[in-house]
């Protein structure tokens, strides 16, 4: 989960957004985002999409 979170952080970064302006595209806080890029906070699969969706950017699930 570790690598998920850190590449939707660098993905975040790369595009030039706040951790503020990906909250409000998700139409959710600051606090419940910054929770989750530090650790602290569980990402559901749902709110992945939500923050992929968000920045522009498709999730792949992929089983091998």
């Amino acid at each position: 989960m570790e690598e998920i979170i850190q590449k939707l952080r660098d993905i975040r970064l790369e595009k030039g957004l706040s951790l503020s302006e990906v909250a409000h595209r998700m139409g959710t806080v600051y606090s419940r985002l910054s929770e989750i890029e530090h650790g602290r906070g569980g990402l559901t699969l749902k709110n992945l999409f939500r923050w992929a969706d968000a920045m522009g950017v498709k999730v792949t699930i992929k089983f091998e």
